[in-house]
């Protein structure tokens, strides 16, 4: 009997030693998988001098970590209230861009004309209707989604359905990362389309911030706006949904400013092989070249490119250099 229970004992003991071993090499796996995920997400490939990959220095991502710290500290909120908005515009976050070259009247930004996600799509959809929008350059949606919104009770966007409907729209269903090529490959599908289609057009996402602030960046700078100007353009929004505003509150413009504008053209700018290791300031930069390169990296042809020039802007060809 003693042997059975010394048997059971040595086996239990083996086992459990066993279990330990495996648990520590689980959680050894675990977390080397977390440090890969964590430095995918976060170490942005950048070019140096030679044009060679070298990552963005430790302490560049120091600091966007403790802005982005800030930011959610902030807890900003906004209203989906009209009554609680100066306008309809100010509402919708809509506005007519026309900074550098771009064309009087061509290119408008803001909320979602079809998602009332926020109670936005309606006035937007009037917004639209008045500009005369030809082509709607749609940064969230797919055909599911779009159908969807269709099917809605609150649906009230007849003048983008009938943009839909005679195929003078362009769905990309883009998420928020732009350190994903997917991101870009779609970025440029938007400018592509624009190349091919008559305006006025209208970019959005659903609140005309985030994948909406990039894209119009992207055509600012290509279009001859200054650093000054692509950063004033960007920041209406946050002046539109919470009243923040250099003069009402810098910390929190500031916040705001570098999280989103200046990260998103300092990505742009560090991946670049023509302006090095970030050292050089952004209000410096050669953007009309450095947006060019951009597209063309990301598969845009130079054709597709003279082509947007001409719908575009009062340039009948590319300033590249």
């Amino acid at each position: 009997m003693k042997r059975i229970f010394k048997v059971i004992l040595i086996m239990l003991l083996t086992f459990s030693l066993f279990s330990c071993v495996s648990i520590v090499k689980v959680q050894k796996e675990k977390n080397e998988s977390v440090i890969e995920t964590s430095e995918s997400q976060e170490v942005v490939l950048t070019n140096n001098e030679n044009g060679q990959p070298a990552k963005l220095a430790s302490d560049k991502l120091q600091t966007y970590d403790e802005i982005n710290k800030k930011y959610k500290a902030l807890h900003l909120k906004y209203s989906r209230n009209r009554e609680d908005f100066s306008s309809d515009i100010v509402f919708a976050n809509f506005r007519n861009v026309k900074l550098g070259n771009i064309k009087e009247g061509i290119l408008y930004r803001g909320a979602s004309s079809i998602d009332n996600s926020y109670g936005r799509a309606k006035y937007v959809d009037k917004l639209i209707a008045e500009a005369g929008v030809k082509f709607d350059v749609d940064l969230t949606d797919n055909d599911e989604k779009i159908k969807k919104h269709f099917a809605k009770k609150d649906f009230a966007s007849n003048y983008f359905k009938s943009l839909y409907e005679s195929g003078k729209t362009i769905c990309l269903h883009m998420n928020t990362n732009y350190r994903e090529q997917k991101y870009h490959d779609r970025i440029v599908k938007a400018m592509v389309a624009m190349s091919k289609n008559e305006g006025p057009y209208y970019i959005h996402c659903i609140e005309g911030k985030n994948r909406t602030g990039f894209l119009l960046a992207v055509i600012e700078g290509l279009a001859g706006a200054s650093y000054e100007e692509i950063v004033k353009d960007h920041m209406i929004t946050f002046a539109n949904y919470y009243g923040i505003t250099e003069e009402t509150d810098k910390e929190k413009y500031d916040i705001l400013k570098a999280r989103y504008i200046d990260s998103m053209l300092r990505y742009i700018a560090d991946n670049d092989p023509w302006t090095g290791n970030g050292t050089i300031e952004l209000k410096d930069l050669d953007w009309v070249n450095i947006m060019g390169r951009y597209l063309t990296k990301n598969g845009m042809s130079q054709e597709d490119i003279d082509n947007w020039y001409k719908n575009v802007t009062d340039d009948n060809y590319s300033n590249l250099g």
